[in-house]
């Protein structure tokens, strides 16, 4: 997992086929994502947002999460 921030205290998160898998995102009730992007967003020393937006993006090899 690579954890880019971006502007306006927006994140890319680049994961690998098997971190997904790894990290639940397969989850349709976004369990796996909220974990993840609370994880994220404490390794680059932000806060939790009460209410944040996630995209998952398919790209080759795994996928790009925008938060």
């Amino acid at each position: 997992m690579t954890v880019e921030p971006i502007k306006n205290g927006n994140l890319r998160i680049w994961l690998a086929e098997d971190e997904i898998e790894e990290w639940g995102l397969e989850d349709s009730r976004g369990i796996g994502v909220r974990r993840l992007v609370r994880h994220a967003l404490s390794a680059v020393g932000q806060r939790s947002a009460p209410r944040m937006w996630a995209e998952m993006i398919p790209v080759e090899g795994g996928c790009v999460l925008l938060v």
